[in-house]
């Protein structure tokens, strides 16, 4: 009720205020007025006749220029469409509630990422009654019965075929793991499908800690072999390590510039100098999407390898990574001598090479090397062999 009180407030000062405006030859003209109309659309139609609204508010016929200036004056103060457009023209809202089904809201395609694969979603054009040019419409009519074709605004919605064109494969990478270690595997499993589906906008920044969460019993992580401070003891998620680094790598090759950590001892399932360590707190991996598309990532597991796919704007160079090394070959060493001829040696710490590593990435248009830009060098600690007798 107070809403409608200051609505017709501001109508009336609006009114007196001056904003009603005519022509001084026009107010010698006043006289009553009617607007008759039939309003179709499609096989449907709608009779309006503005004399049969019992409402006196716009009885007096000033010029149909007028009367749209003032309705323009009155929306640019700020009021609702509805009620200016009812006040200009009683019963107005009634041709709306009876063709309110013509209304649709738009519906863009949009991506959906399950399972490793993309898939569109279907696409609706928006639709809705052209309020402005309806008003204007029947403000034309005085003395006549005018017919008029409903008016409407369509809004194209994005299509899935528009959508497709500016999300294209990027790059995909791939390592590979031993399928028997079930603990590793299934931390594998669990973070790479967290990160399935994964929507990078424009602008934003990815983080793999933020995305993936932390690695705890209570997440569903279990405990298998990780590197710390140079060693490999057991530790809740291990494996996870793998995942962010072919995320890091597949990221690479779709053209961006990803910031990770290397680990302090020499990966087996990937290139030295391109490996990319996680540790909740600790070490993070993280890029920032300077496409002006979203980035689109997704994850597959399957019997023994994990896969990243990257989408969106299609790259402008093809990359390819290169990497210089030098191995520091490891030592073995027996922790006791052989006692007699019978004695079995057994392993109690296997062995691992230095490796000083240089990592490169190759930019081409076609076949053409355009740049080569030198990423980072690692230099990762040897581990020697241990062999006891027994």
């Amino acid at each position: 009720m107070y809403k409608k009180l200051i609505t017709i407030t501001l109508l009336t000062l609006a009114i007196f205020a001056g904003v009603f405006s005519c022509p001084s030859g026009l107010a010698q003209e006043v006289r009553p007025w009617d607007v008759v109309a039939t309003i179709t659309c499609g096989n449907d139609s709608y009779y309006y006749q503005m004399s049969r609204c019992g409402d006196a508010n716009a009885s007096t016929y000033l010029g149909a220029k007028a009367k749209l200036k003032l309705y323009h004056q009155l929306l640019s103060q700020g009021l609702e469409k509805h009620v200016v457009a009812n006040y200009i023209l009683p019963g107005f809202s009634k041709i709306i509630d009876h063709f309110a089904y013509v209304n649709v809201d738009k519906v863009d395609s949009t991506v959906v990422v399950k399972k490793g694969k993309l898939t569109y979603t279907d696409s609706t054009n928006g639709v809705a009654i052209n309020v402005d040019k309806l008003v204007a419409l029947l403000l034309s009519s005085n003395g006549t019965h005018k017919h008029i074709e409903l008016p409407t605004i369509v809004s194209l919605a994005v299509q899935p075929k528009q959508l497709k064109a500016i999300t294209v494969h990027k790059s995909s990478f791939t390592t590979y793991f031993n399928k028997d270690n079930t603990n590793r595997v299934h931390n594998i499993k669990l973070a790479a499908n967290t990160l399935d589906g994964t929507v990078v906008k424009p602008g934003q920044t990815f983080s793999f800690n933020t995305t993936v969460g932390c690695r705890t019993v209570a997440q569903g992580y279990k405990v298998a072999k990780v590197i710390s401070q140079g060693n490999y003891v057991d530790g809740v998620g291990g494996g996870v390590c793998q995942v962010s680094t072919t995320l890091y790598n597949a990221l690479l090759l779709a053209g961006f510039m990803p910031k990770a950590s290397s680990h302090s001892l020499v990966p087996s399932y990937v290139l030295p100098s391109f490996d990319a360590m996680v540790a909740d707190n600790v070490a993070d991996l993280t890029f920032e999407n300077t496409t002006s598309k979203p980035v689109y990532i997704c994850a597959t597991v399957e019997d023994n390898y994990v896969s990243f796919s990257i989408y969106g704007v299609a790259n402008r160079y093809r990359v390819e990574r290169t990497c210089e090394q030098t191995r520091i070959p490891f030592d073995t060493i027996e922790s006791n001598a052989p006692s007699g001829e019978n004695c079995q040696a057994k392993v109690v710490q296997n062995g691992s090479d230095g490796v000083v590593a240089t990592a490169y990435l190759n930019y081409y248009l076609g076949e053409v090397l355009v740049k080569t830009v030198k990423l980072r060098t690692v230099t990762y600690k040897k581990v020697d062999k241990v062999v006891t007798y027994e």
